[in-house]
């Protein structure tokens, strides 16, 4: 059960939204609402963004809004047991190395609507890393796709046409 929802999350709808919403005193931007009501979290295919050019996160999950499994929820991981948050940002997702992805839920705001990224091991210290969630999914990208220069892939290819065995290093043609 528990791969089952962390890779496809329960389903959700608009009343199950918009009581969230309500109970919780949070109006989120719509195109979070789109993604909460289309995929509702989960684990992301594209699981990696920058945070400088030489540094990156990758994402563990999206939080739930629906979950049979309470901890992937973003209610709990927002409830202040695990972290307690300013109440102008909302916890969204979970990257692999303990840093949470916000988004900024104060509509009165001007960064509104955006990313950012509070690290874990640097109390208070949140950076932003995109002006909108859709913006955020856009820069999201395979880990490898980014750093593999052509060198490298020249060089896979050959190796690729190399194959070791028993006897040695044989080429494949």
């Amino acid at each position: 059960m528990l791969l089952e929802e962390y890779q496809k999350p329960s389903e959700v709808n608009d009343v199950m939204l918009n009581q969230f919403e309500g109970e919780s005193g949070i109006n989120f931007p719509i195109e979070y609402k789109k993604f909460l009501l289309t995929k509702n979290g989960g684990s992301p295919s594209k699981d990696t963004f920058d945070i400088s050019p030489k540094k990156n996160r990758v994402i563990q999950n999206f939080f739930t809004l629906n979950s049979k499994v309470v901890s992937y929820t973003l209610k709990h991981n927002n409830s202040g047991e695990l972290i307690s948050f300013s109440k102008d940002y909302y916890a969204i997702a979970y990257t692999v190395n303990g840093d949470f992805i916000m988004l900024n839920v104060d509509d009165n705001s001007n960064n509104y609507g955006g990313v950012f990224i509070y690290f874990h091991d640097k109390e208070n210290s949140l950076k932003k890393i995109a002006s909108s969630f859709d913006d955020f999914l856009d820069k999201l990208h395979d880990w490898f796709d980014k750093y593999i220069d052509t060198k490298w892939l020249q060089f896979w290819v050959v190796f690729q046409k190399v194959c070791w065995n028993k006897a040695g290093w044989i080429l494949i043609k």
